[in-house]
């Protein structure tokens, strides 16, 4: 049958590339940052939302940008050096930080500009309480959310809280070819193969999509690209923010602040659901219904800021026309004749008045 013979071609090939192929090389060379959080090693998981938020944290209470990046191997390099390289490959300023974890080498350094405001005691204080302390025990997100807390406390003349640590997963490496490990899984699928295609088939010839429909490529597509667009966009409003708070007040700001509090939620939730995407074998229809719900939830956190955006464009248009009015009233009155002397002289001499 050809199905089954479609099913035999594909587990050959598919043993031999397992055979003929190299071990997957998992060294990383020191690189230029494009962004705060950096994970190359997969580790975060669903809890890098938290992560970034204690980095955000950190910024607005203090104005340090820490950066942190976890990659699987130094590349043979020693730890400092690979931070030291990477700090100066990013071009990180005086209030701007490094931390580096390679995650499988089970090494980290930490890098800071010469005229930074913390001690070398200081900084060693907070890898000693609140970094190392969860690296040991695969707490990646620990880590990151203990050196923002820790950095914080030392600035400001604290002492270093000590973070509540989740044990997780360490990133394991090994040198036993893929082949060794993958052949049985593929010797025991063989079986199932062969009626799992039948099953595709079939199910395609019976439930085609309708035409011009979205594939779940298509879809996939949408929501990643929505997701890294959202993320900038939180980024430039969360500093427009700041601006306008400091501009208008606290209480003009307070509904943006509200909307993005709503679309940094609803993000976050969008990470979480992208990443289950990932960890776990969703059906077709479920695959589907998570990424449009995704694509929801970008698009309505979008919708706020938006919305927000266009209050704060009104609020600035306001200022302007009011600083108008005042400028205009006051040439006004410059060219206005003077009162004359003789009205005031009547007021004066009406009768009872004092």
């Amino acid at each position: 049958m050809v199905i089954f013979r479609r099913a035999a071609q594909v587990l050959v090939t598919v043993l031999a590339l397992l055979w003929l192929a190299p071990p997957p090389a998992h060294a990383d060379d020191p690189l230029r940052l494009d962004e705060q959080l950096t994970d190359r090693s997969g580790v975060l998981g669903d809890r890098r939302p938290e992560a970034e938020a204690a980095l955000r944290q950190l910024f607005d209470q203090s104005q340090l940008q820490l950066f942190v990046v976890f990659v699987h191997s130094f590349d043979g390099a020693g730890a400092q050096e690979w931070a030291d390289r990477t700090a100066r490959r990013s071009d990180l300023g005086d209030r701007d930080a490094l931390l580096a974890v390679a995650t499988r080498d089970r090494a980290y350094a930490y890098s800071f500009d010469d005229d930074f405001p913390l001690t070398d005691a200081q900084l060693a204080d907070v890898a000693a309480t609140a970094i190392e302390p969860p690296l040991a025990q695969n707490d990646w997100a620990g880590a990151v959310i203990g050196a923002a807390n820790g950095y914080q406390a030392a600035l400001n003349g604290q002492p270093v809280p000590r973070p509540q640590i989740r044990p997780g997963r360490p990133d394991t490496g090994g040198g036993i070819p893929v082949a060794v490990v993958a052949v049985p899984v593929v010797l025991l699928a063989a079986l199932g193969l062969g009626g799992w295609l039948l099953w595709r088939h079939l199910r395609r010839a019976q439930a085609a999509p309708p035409p011009g429909g979205v594939s779940t490529e298509e879809l996939a597509a949408r929501a990643d690209t929505l997701l890294v667009e959202l993320d900038d966009e939180l980024r430039t409003s969360e500093r427009e923010l700041t601006l306008a708070t400091g501009q208008y007040g606290a209480e003009a700001t307070r509904s943006f602040a509200a909307a993005l509090d709503a679309a940094r939620q609803e993000v976050a939730e969008a990470f979480r659901l992208r990443m289950s995407l990932d960890e776990t074998a969703a059906g077709e229809p479920d695959r589907r219904r998570v990424l449009t719900e995704i694509i929801q939830r970008c698009e309505a956190a979008d919708d706020r800021l938006d919305a927000e955006a266009e209050a704060f464009d009104q609020l600035r248009e306001l200022e302007t026309h009011v600083e108008q009015a005042v400028a205009e009233l006051g040439r006004r009155r410059a060219a206005a004749p003077p009162r004359p002397p003789a009205a005031a002289s009547a007021r004066a001499a009406r009768p009872g008045q004092k």
